[in-house]
């Protein structure tokens, strides 16, 4: 009998001896498999499928600190929520998988069983092999976890680091192409511009749409529309550009960025002729634009409204006096070939320009590099008494009355220096205007010689001996980097503007290195 005792004994002991690490080695082949393609199905679970199903992840996009109307891309918040719920996925099966294995190995073992005999060994040997598998198979979902990881931060680098290649490229090319953009209704600087959406009924503002976390080269408003987000890709032609200063918010409708921008500002004393020389200057800066080759438009409806007319305005002596309140700037568009330049004309009323404090509200002076300082010379009381009493009553209308040039003139030189300007980097014309009211007595100096010239040293010695402006021209000398000194008639003549407005355009271009200079114009 006991050989029967050894020999079921014997055939068990081999039983045993095959069945623990059969059963070993397929605990340990599912687990190794099932770990990474628990965490391979994860992935296409939250990433592909997106069943209803699926847990709800706990972590959520975080918002920029300045949100948008618009959709942020993948990987600037949704990829790291993404991470966290393949993680939550992966981990959750895994552990499913480990309790169902635990518990299939525990029915096996499971002393109430009456074949614990033959389930046993299996039980023991899955068990065995469970636990190594499920060590090497986590090493190896690791890995997958860690190769997914490393993919998804260098994207997120990549197109991080991209939106700040580019939104440094855009600025980049703004400053070699010498662009500051400014606003001419709250003349506060724009580092960059506002837009309206154009979709169809929407109109939502995007106050930053430079690449970021709404997209790179491309944004997509809440409303689907794409909108580009580069200067450099076109965004100020296909889009509605707007200030984007809280306190603003108006519309730019002479598309910023696309051209450096010349801010210039006209100031004098009240009546001096200011509102007559700007239609003057814009007047010939449209005649010369006849050339071939050259352009001369208005940037913007408004403008195209207050300046459309100025020729025959100028014409008929019809110019409007200036409104006290804040002036907004006329906006013209330059352009020689295929170079563009902005042009923002500024013409303040003269009462601003006689106290401090209402000069400080003119804050497109520290925006300005030339500046054009316009005198009535009838307005100057040495002048004036040596004109002959009837000259005098038929010039009497056009005379300006208001208090000597050299208060306004002091008043805003102290305001553009408190802006910060320097002025030895500064351009200053000094244009004595009614040029065509002056006959020979006028323009005599003290000794009795009249010269007509419209510019340049002749005109500073007569503004000098003649008026008595000689405090006002030494100072400007002394402030500023570059002067000059020009006689104007903003008056047409068969049709063109005066040949002095020319001379004068002619020198603030160069001052503001505008290649828009008419050939056979003298300069100063």
């Amino acid at each position: 009998m006991w050989i029967i005792y050894l020999f079921v004994a014997i055939l068990y002991a081999g039983y045993v001896l095959l069945a623990v690490p059969t059963a070993a080695l397929c605990g340990a082949i599912v687990y190794t498999v099932l770990l990474p393609g628990q965490v391979l199905d994860a992935l296409v679970l939250v990433l592909a499928r997106r069943p209803d199903g699926l847990a709800v992840p706990q972590r959520q996009v975080r918002q920029p600190r300045h949100p948008e109307p618009a959709r942020l891309t993948y990987f600037y918040g949704q990829a790291a929520v993404d991470r966290a719920n393949v993680s939550d996925v992966a981990i959750d099966r895994a552990s499913n998988g480990w309790h169902r294995g635990a518990e299939l190995a525990g029915r096996a073992l499971d002393t109430q069983r009456e074949d614990l005999w033959f389930t046993a060994p299996l039980g023991a040997g899955y068990a065995i092999g469970m636990t190594a598998g499920y060590l090497s198979g986590s090493a190896l979902a690791l890995m997958v976890w860690a190769i997914y990881v490393g993919v998804t931060w260098l994207c997120t680098l990549a197109v991080r680091g991209s939106a700040r290649v580019l939104c440094g490229a855009d600025t980049l090319a703004l400053r070699l192409r010498h662009i500051r953009m400014i606003c001419p209704t709250c003349y506060e600087r724009v580092p960059y511009p506002a837009y309206r959406c154009r979709g169809t009924g929407c109109g939502r503002l995007h106050r930053d749409i430079r690449p970021g976390p709404y997209g790179l080269v491309r944004r997509t408003c809440e409303c689907a529309a794409q909108l580009p987000t580069l200067l450099l890709l076109g965004t100020s032609r296909r889009l509605d550009a707007v200030c984007p200063h809280r306190g603003c918010g108006r519309p730019l409708a002479h598309r910023p960025g696309e051209a450096p921008e010349v801010v210039l500002p006209f100031f004098g004393a009240t009546g001096a002729g200011k509102t007559r020389l700007l239609f003057g200057l814009v007047t010939a800066l449209r005649e010369l634009a006849r050339r071939p080759g050259r352009s001369a438009e208005f940037a913007d409806s408004d403008t195209a409204r207050r300046l459309g007319d100025a020729a025959e305005r100028l014409a008929s002596g019809e110019v409007a006096a200036t409104v006290t309140e804040l002036p907004k700037g006329y906006t013209l568009r330059l352009g020689v070939g295929g170079r563009r330049w902005l042009v923002h004309l500024f013409d303040a009323a003269g009462e601003r320009f006689y106290r401090s404090d209402r000069t400080q509200e003119l804050q497109y002076l520290g925006k300005a590099r030339t500046f054009v300082l316009v005198i009535d010379p009838l307005s100057v009381d040495s002048l004036w008494l040596r004109i002959p009493p009837v000259r005098r009553g038929q010039l009497t209308p056009f005379r300006s009355t208001a208090p000597s040039p050299e208060l306004a003139y002091q008043s805003t030189q102290d305001q553009i220096t408190a802006m910060g300007i320097d002025l030895a980097d500064a351009h200053l014309a000094v244009v004595f205007s009614r040029f065509d009211l002056l006959g020979g007595a006028e323009l005599a100096d003290p000794t009795g010689d009249a010269e007509c010239d419209l510019g340049g040293d002749v005109v500073e010695r007569w503004a000098a001996e003649s008026l008595g402006l000689g405090n006002l021209v030494r100072s400007a000398r002394h402030e500023f980097g570059e002067v000059a000194f020009f006689r104007t008639a903003a008056v047409m003549n068969n049709g063109q503007v005066h040949e002095s407005v020319l001379a004068l355009i002619h020198w603030i271009l160069r001052a503001e290195r505008v290649a828009f200079e008419s050939a056979g114009v003298g300069s100063t």
